[in-house]
């Protein structure tokens, strides 16, 4: 029995260190099985944090990248390359890199909501701004961001690790607190600005050399560089800036609040904020509706360009304003949009109108070889050129918005403009008529008649100043000197111009060039979609020049050829205003009724001919053409040469070609004089024409010498014609006493 009990004693201690001995092993692996996914979970976490480190430099680079990129070329579509170029070879390489450790990494870019739509300062309303296609720029708005961002997934096989997901986003984000803005007589202008990074951290270790501010200065008309007098950190990312002018003074009110503000952080990270998002003005016209009240004025659209300053000009002249302007900003011009009223100032609907940005010189008087080049900043010499139509009855205001686009990715103006080459010609199609330009000197005899405008199925040619006349077997060769030299033909999305600057003079009839007696230079102007060009040009004496035959022709008009003599679309009739604002019109010569060289206005035959206003024109029923003077053209005719000056129409010997031009000295084929012209002697020529439907006449008058000056029975003048009713209504438009006025402008915030 004792026997059996010690049996059965060991059995059961036995049984006790068996189950010991199985916790133990229980024990041992549970730890040992722990301790490797320990191992297991720091090698990956280790391998997740210096991915997300590696990323995290990656993304930071190149958006500093991009954005110094960008602020220094103007445009985003090279910036925005390379930086998929980087990200491309910094994630090949990683993938490179991270596979040889048996890690398999994916990207994607997902758009990342960066803001939500808000009221900024509870006036400015932003809308929702994302980040997507790798990285945006938000500038030019009081609040602007820099941001990048992309999403990666990683798997480690080897690990049995899967499906880590995450996302890298990096930016810079500035606020410009506009109503902080204001001058302390010791300091300078003061303003306070915040700037926070990626998930709303604070920026708080910049300096004054972080910072750049510029101000529109009025004496220069520029936009400068700030003198930064104090910087002072308040904390949390907000800093309060003093600033001075260039020269150390205050600036004065309202110019201390158009400001731009750039920043470029310790990351090299650039944000560029504005404190106004637009400029408005509202126009008035002053030529049309006063005359004809509540009617429609389909041709009163005016070409204006508005430059640094905030000034507007049309027709090369300043619209009068007795206020302040705000200045126009320097964003890249690919960011302006401008928006027009088409019912008056008090409508809400304002529309997008054509607009584009033109380089010009400093002095903003003659166009450069970048005429149209848009990766660019807005700068000294450009002009932003749009079209205000005042076309609706009754309206003599409209209102006009200048903004800049936050998004940097906007893209650059749309092309309207048709241009073409067939040498020796240019044609430039405005989607209403085609104006065929004579490019290339000494193509034809008829160089002066250079200039074509096609439409309505017919076309009328331009003589652009010339002078003395050469005798010839069969008669007289006019003019026997003229401007020479080539066109430049610049094309641009909504207006083009072309322009010629020298000493050239050409001699058609002797093939002979003078570079010794007249400067010139001329602009023609082609807005898009509009029925009118513009002409200026500038004439200056190089030496006492002394005219054998007394004649000068500022500008004028020839239509028909030797090949539409019998074409219905034929110019029968010819008009022009008088001094008093009353008009004369009469027919042409009629082809097959000898003789054809007919004399209907000239100063020799009659005095009459001295008699004129601000217009001219050619037309028949289906088509005419109108040329306007300024003021300043007309007073330089009818006061300055008064004695000499006419309206010469005429039709020549050669098939019948119509003629009528402004002359400032005529010609007198009864007592053919010398006439001296003395150096520096200078002339200015500022004209348009229009194209119109033309129109037909009725009633001759009893006294046709208005019109005819030799006794021809065919030749009539007449008392009534709906064709001379377009010139009469719209050439205002180009004198400078009824231009358009700016009634008010203001900057928007």
């Amino acid at each position: 029995m004792i026997r059996r009990k010690r049996k059965g004693q060991l059995l059961i201690f036995a049984g006790i260190i068996l189950t010991l001995l199985i916790f133990y092993i229980a024990i041992t692996v549970h730890v040992t099985s722990t301790s490797y996914q320990n191992l297991r979970y720091e090698e990956v976490k280790e391998i997740v944090d210096n991915f997300n480190e590696d990323f995290r430099r990656a993304l930071k680079y190149i958006l500093a990248s991009m954005t110094q990129e960008y602020n220094a070329t103007a445009e985003m579509d090279t910036p925005r390359y390379n930086s998929f170029e980087r990200f491309t070879l910094w994630m090949k390489t990683a993938i490179r890199t991270f596979s040889a450790r048996g890690i398999q990494v994916n990207f994607t870019f997902n758009k990342v909501l960066l803001q939500p739509q808000k009221l900024l300062f509870g006036k400015l309303r932003i809308p929702e701004r994302y980040v997507y296609d790798l990285a945006k720029l938000y500038w030019y708005s009081p609040q602007s961001i820099s941001a990048i961002s992309a999403n990666f997934s990683l798997n480690v096989p080897g690990s049995g690790f899967y499906g880590w997901k995450g996302q890298m986003l990096i930016l810079l984000n500035m606020t410009v607190y506009v109503d902080s803005i204001e001058n302390d007589n010791k300091l300078g202008t003061k303003v306070t600005v915040s700037l926070n990074k990626e998930y709303g951290e604070p920026v708080e270790d910049l300096t004054a050399k972080n910072f750049r501010i510029l101000y529109f200065d009025k004496s220069t008309s520029k936009w400068e560089n700030a003198k930064i007098v104090v910087l002072l950190n308040n904390g949390g990312g907000n800093y309060t800036i003093y600033f001075k002018s260039i020269s150390d003074k205050i600036i004065d009110e309202p110019y201390n609040r158009y400001i731009m503000v750039s920043v470029i952080d310790n990351r090299e990270i650039i944000v560029e904020s504005y404190t106004y998002t637009a400029v408005e003005y509202v126009i008035q016209e002053n030529a049309v509706n006063q005359f004809y009240p509540n009617t429609p004025k389909p041709e009163e659209v005016y070409s204006l360009e508005v430059i640094l300053n905030g000034t507007i000009l049309w027709f090369n002249r300043q619209l009068a304003f007795s206020g302040t302007y705000p200045p126009i900003p320097m964003p890249p011009v690919k960011q302006f949009r401008v928006y027009s009223t088409t019912n008056g100032p008090n409508d809400q609907n304002l529309k997008e109108i054509p607009s584009q940005v033109e380089v010009w010189t400093s002095n903003y008087l003659v166009p450069t070889l970048q005429f149209a080049e848009w990766r660019r900043r807005f700068s000294v010499g450009d002009k932003l050129v749009f079209l205000v139509n005042f076309s609706n009855p009754g309206i003599v205001q409209q209102k006009i918005r200048i903004e800049w686009l936050w998004d940097a990715d906007a893209p650059p103006p749309t092309y309207l403009m048709q241009f073409s080459i067939n040498p020796p010609y240019v044609y430039l199609n405005n989607g209403v008529y085609e104006l065929q330009l004579v490019a290339n000197p000494g193509y034809s005899d008829w160089i002066d008649w250079s200039i074509s405008l096609h439409g309505n199925g017919y076309h009328v040619e331009y003589t652009l100043f010339g002078y003395d006349v050469h005798p010839i077997s069969s008669g007289w060769w006019f003019p026997k000197k003229l401007p020479g030299g080539n066109w430049a033909v610049l094309p641009g999305p909504i207006r083009a111009v072309a322009y010629r600057e020298n000493n050239i003079t050409v001699v058609p009839p002797l093939k002979q060039n003078l570079t010794n007696e007249l400067y010139h230079r001329e602009i023609i102007i082609v807005p898009y979609g509009v029925k009118y060009f513009i002409y200026y040009a500038n004439y200056e004496w190089l030496k006492d020049v002394k005219i054998d035959y007394r004649y000068l022709a500022l500008i004028g008009q020839v239509s028909g050829t030797k090949n539409d003599t019998s074409s219905p679309y034929r110019m029968k009739y010819g008009g022009l205003q008088l001094s008093n604002g009353n008009y004369v019109t009469g027919n042409y010569t009629i082809y097959g009724i000898s003789p054809w060289n007919v004399m209907h206005r000239v100063r020799y035959l009659t005095s009459q001919a001295g008699d004129f206003g601000y217009w001219v024109c050619q037309y028949g029923p289906y088509s005419g053409q109108a040329l306007f003077l300024s003021q300043q053209t007309y007073d330089l005719l009818s006061k300055q040469y008064k004695q000499y000056s006419q309206v010469w129409a005429w039709s020549t010997y050669d098939w019948a070609r119509r003629v009528i031009e402004y002359d400032l000295l005529y010609w007198d084929k009864n007592n053919p004089s010398s006439y001296q012209i003395n150096k520096g002697t200078k002339m200015q020529v500022y004209a348009a024409a229009l194209l119109y439907s033309g129109g037909t006449v009725s009633g001759p008058y009893k006294d046709d010498n208005v019109w005819r000056t030799e006794n021809k029975d065919y030749i009539r003048a007449f008392s009534s014609s709906t064709g001379v009713l377009v010139p009469q209504k719209y050439y205002r438009m180009f004198v400078e006493t009824y231009f358009p006025t700016i009634v008010s402008v203001s900057a928007a915030l």
